[in-house]
């Protein structure tokens, strides 16, 4: 697997600088959240993703916090297809940090069969 390293992303919205930069906690916490399982409305879900990027470099950022970033990023003319590269990468890297595996390996888990005994 390659190592991860995620892009940064900087954008300045009301006149603070933010930082938007992925890191393995975050993705996991924003995965709980349902970012991954697309339950959620586009909006909270870029809310969602947001919040786990800005948190690396704002660990007291909140989910409150960047839906405000986000409707005042709107009310400056930036919808939210303004965060689709943002979006996208938080793709690319929740793909490579937990979906993709090599091809290389013998599996981790084998298929035993109903009722198979259990392994000595």
């Amino acid at each position: 697997m390659e190592k991860f390293a995620s892009e940064v992303f900087e954008f300045t919205v009301d006149g603070h600088d933010y930082v938007v930069e992925f890191d393995r906690e975050s993705m996991k916490e924003a995965d709980r959240m349902g970012a991954v399982t697309g339950n959620e409305g586009v909006f909270e879900r870029t809310a969602t993703i947001l919040y786990a990027g800005l948190k690396k470099n704002n660990p007291f950022i909140t989910v409150k916090r960047a839906r405000e970033i986000l409707d005042k990023a709107d009310k400056e003319g930036y919808g939210l297809e303004s965060f689709a590269d943002m979006i996208d990468e938080f793709n690319r890297c929740y793909n490579n940090l937990f979906i993709k595996s090599e091809g290389t390996k013998k599996p981790l888990m084998v298929k035993r069969g109903v009722g198979a005994n259990p392994k000595k």
